[in-house]
């Protein structure tokens, strides 16, 4: 049986940390209630994640013994003072419903991650004793971290219905974010003759407290939507008309 390594052990924690902000990037165009609580449980993680390097990893090596490493540690805290200054910042864009960019921040975690498996996971195996090596990886093991807030988000391709994996989708820039499409789709775009229509699968979606379903392909002309209004699109005072329910008690079918 292989002993087990902190690039094995981080390794696992970059992959849950991972999918959670793809869990966030995907519902970045969704139902601002969504958004919210996989952005919430993907900051949270993600803390978890950067409070375990900096009091179990950081703090156990021996500056005397392993100058490289301690050449390394500074570099890796500004980039977590950065990362930890992006995600307060998409928290308060969230917050107030402005449009969120996250193309820079998401950047520098993939960079950052990187360099820490590439480089320095694989030094803190090479230099550090086993004893030191078996006391990290345990309490790095107390800290665990959860990926369950993604069970519930079925992301999938709008136009094939093909589910979407990890850090897959594309968003065609002629077509509303929101909407994502597998590589196949997106390559037989038209972009002379792109019809929404045509692309978009119109999803249905079911009142949770009185089950009455919205069908986009008919709206609610009683209360001012037309046929072909996107769930999505619709106004955030909108209200279910038969119960009144607000649109975060909706549930896409």
């Amino acid at each position: 049986m292989k002993k087990e390594t902190i690039l094995k052990v981080m390794l696992k924690d970059h992959e849950k940390i991972a999918k959670l902000l793809d869990g966030f990037e995907k519902c970045l165009y969704q139902d601002k209630l969504t958004l919210k609580k996989v952005f919430d449980s993907f900051m949270w993680e993600l803390e978890k994640h950067l409070f375990t390097e900096e009091k179990v990893i950081f703090t156990m090596y021996e500056p005397d013994e392993q100058v490289e490493l301690h050449s390394i540690i500074p570099q890796l805290m500004k980039e977590h003072e950065k990362i930890l200054k992006y995600l307060k910042e998409l928290k308060k864009t969230i917050k107030s419903h402005k449009e969120c960019k996250s193309l820079d921040f998401i950047e520098l975690f993939i960079k950052h991650k990187k360099f820490e498996e590439e480089s320095f996971y694989p030094k803190l195996d090479q230099t550090l004793d086993e004893k030191t090596k078996e006391f990290i990886i345990n309490r790095i093991k107390e800290v665990k971290l959860e990926d369950s807030s993604l069970k519930n988000i079925k992301v999938k391709c709008s136009e094939c219905g093909k589910k979407l994996g990890i850090f897959e989708g594309y968003h065609h820039p002629k077509i509303e974010k929101r909407w994502l499409f597998c590589k196949s789709c997106y390559n037989k775009i038209d972009e002379k003759n792109i019809n929404k229509k045509s692309f978009i699968r119109a999803n249905k979606w079911k009142c949770t407290v009185c089950d009455y379903i919205y069908d986009p392909a008919k709206g609610d002309p009683k209360n001012g939507i037309g046929p072909g209004t996107m769930f999505e699109d619709l106004p955030d005072d909108w209200v279910c008309p038969v119960c009144g329910a607000g649109k975060d008690k909706f549930k896409k079918l």
